[in-house]
């Protein structure tokens, strides 16, 4: 697409206003699958006469004529299927983009760590159009290089779910006033990443005489656009600004830069970062995690989840200045609850620069770094209570808030707690454990482990119901295998004196999978298995959560795309508990 179809209207530091000449398309529907074509790409070539690419792939199912070696698509309304007949760890690298997307397709990888889809460090990759809706699953798009929009843009309806986005750079060098945006993903359209990581993507100006103001790291969101994040993990995205002679340097964004509506859910931000230097006057970063726009467009929500770890900079000159190491708050709508905002670091609001009306409700803001405090201003911030700060700067005056309390997070960041993304547990002696209130209708922490888990021991918050402040929930400790059943007493004959130490069976059993293959198609499966010795007790459990008691056939539905464990134990009638068998599987797209 060429870049003069998009009217971007820059203003001076930090001010941007931008106007599409396009309507953005229709929200995609799921469709019915009746009529609709599979198309296989056969190759990891580019180009071919003979076999079947992705870019031919695309058009055929753009034109719904044969193209290349690939079948027609079908007629709206039915939506066709591009597959991937390639093996694991293939990788297709594309010279130039890829065809935009203009119609309605599905593109199903077989996971993201087993097909790459790649700019090669020289071309932008994938595009939807304002017409076209689009669910891609399964796959990693990396090594884009453009100025704008290097990975994904979207103009339409997209869906991304189990992806990867990866090591794309959006850059700009020279000249006056430079302005190169997206490494990862820009969304000018309805935007939805499920399940899908976005990680170490770059947006980099340098050298430019005027300004030099490179914006979304990882992913920008349009003004009049709207983007959901669900479930996943944007980490070590970076927006870099370094003037040449006589210029300045605003790098913002680091992460996400946003200019429409905005909503995070059960997800990670951490440690991406804006930095600005190479000025003599004036170097500035803002929103090393998050930065939104100063506009009424700007409608955010963030729910169960972790903002850490992300830094914003700027360097040298008269005027070096940063704000908003976590995110940045302005708009007409913001709220956060249960999350947590901790160890993000700028000299000026640390963990959140505030600027317009945000709402926070059982949520932890901790352990500001760089010079800041944790928010940079107290006084358009509303508590909805039960939040909690280790300082007293973000107006948290409720009678269940909590400041200048540790919330004793347990040390060194966001990390594998179970779940499909990383956060921050809570110590066991947390003055946070049980102190909260979960929204309406909540059930599950940032892990999907259960919430509220109120602990006996623990008296709870006046007014709250057992949940923990925070994104994290601590859970109650796994009981063990059950206790045998009683030995029934004999028809006959004098009881047996008590036993100080078991006597019998000492053997522990051994547990079998039967049926479960390394590879399915199937989202929804039952899982046999048995023991050595009848009677048998069992627990299971899938992926990272908890051990639960289980019998054979275990059902597992709305399996995600990608790799699984299961995990099964036997105990015998005897209490002897025998070896975890585990069983490792994937989740292919299904045909």
């Amino acid at each position: 697409m060429e870049l003069g179809r998009i009217a971007r209207l820059k203003a001076t530091h930090g001010c941007r206003g931008f106007a599409l000449l396009m309507a953005v398309g229709a929200i995609f529907a799921a469709p019915t699958s009746a009529g609709a074509a599979m198309i296989p790409v056969a190759t990891t070539s580019d180009v071919s006469a003979v076999q079947c690419t992705l870019r031919d792939a695309i058009v055929a199912a753009n034109t719904d004529a044969f193209t290349g070696g690939c079948p027609p698509g079908s007629a709206s309304p039915a939506v066709d299927t591009i597959q991937f007949n390639l093996g694991i760890g293939s990788s297709i690298i594309a010279a130039t983009p890829l065809p935009a997307i203009v119609g309605s397709v599905v593109i199903a990888g077989p996971g993201a760590g087993s097909l790459t889809v790649s700019g090669g460090d020289a071309t932008s990759l994938f595009q939807v159009e304002s017409s076209g809706s689009a669910l891609i699953v399964g796959l990693t798009i990396a090594h884009a290089k453009c100025a704008f929009a290097c990975g994904v843009l979207n103009l339409g309806d997209l869906k991304l779910s189990g992806v990867v986005v990866e090591q794309n750079v959006a850059t700009a060098t020279g000249g006056a006033s430079i302005f190169p945006e997206a490494g990862g993903i820009y969304n000018a359209g309805t935007l939805l990443l499920s399940q899908s990581a976005v990680r170490d993507n770059s947006v980099i100006a340098s050298g430019g005489s005027s300004q030099n103001g490179p914006a979304g790291g990882g992913i920008y969101n349009n003004s009049g656009a709207s983007l959901t994040i669900r479930h996943s993990t944007i980490s070590g995205n970076k927006a870099l600004a370094t003037a040449g002679a006589g210029g300045t340097a605003n790098a913002i964004g680091g992460g996400i830069s946003n200019a429409g509506e905005l909503v995070i859910g059960r997800s990670t931000i951490s440690g991406n970062s804006a930095s600005g230097s190479g000025s003599a006057s004036f170097n500035e970063g803002q929103g090393g995690g998050i930065q939104n726009a100063n506009s009424a467009a700007v409608k955010v929500s963030i729910a169960d989840s972790t903002i850490s770890g992300n830094t914003a900079s700027g360097s040298g000159g008269t005027s070096p200045a940063s704000s908003g190491g976590g995110l940045t708050i302005y708009g007409s709508s913001f709220s956060v609850r249960n999350s947590t905002i901790a160890g993000n670091a700028a000299k000026t609001g640390a963990n959140a620069f505030v600027s317009a009306t945000v709402t926070f409700a059982s949520t932890i803001v901790a352990q500001p770094l760089g010079g800041g405090l944790n928010c940079s201003s107290a006084v358009k911030v509303v508590s909805a209570g039960f939040n909690l700060e280790d300082a007293e700067s973000c107006g948290f005056i409720q009678a269940s808030d909590r400041s200048k309390t540790d919330p004793l997070l347990v040390p060194g960041g966001p990390t594998d707690n179970g779940g499909p993304t990383p956060t921050i547990a809570l110590s066991s002696d947390s003055p946070a454990i049980d102190q909260g209130l979960a929204a309406v209708g909540e059930t599950e922490d940032q892990r999907d482990l259960n919430r509220p888990v109120d602990l006996p021991a623990v008296p709870n918050a006046v007014g709250g119901d057992g949940t923990d402040i925070g994104a994290f929930e601590v859970q109650l400790p796994d009981p063990g295998p059950a206790p045998p059943a009683p030995t029934p007493p004999a028809d006959s004959g004098p009881t047996p004196p008590p036993k100080s130490e078991p006597v019998g069976d000492t053997v522990a059993p051994k547990v079998t999978l039967k049926g479960l293959k390394k590879t399915t198609r199937k989202r929804s499966l039952k899982i046999r298995f048995a023991s050595s010795e009848a009677g048998s007790s069992f627990r299971c459990k899938l992926d990272k959560k908890a051990f639960k008691p289980c019998r054979s056939p275990f059902g597992a539905s709305g399996l995600a795309l990608g790799p699984h464990v299961f995990t099964v134990i036997a105990t015998d009638p005897a209490g002897n508990a025998g070896k975890a068998a585990r069983k490792a599987f994937r989740v292919l797209a299904g045909k």
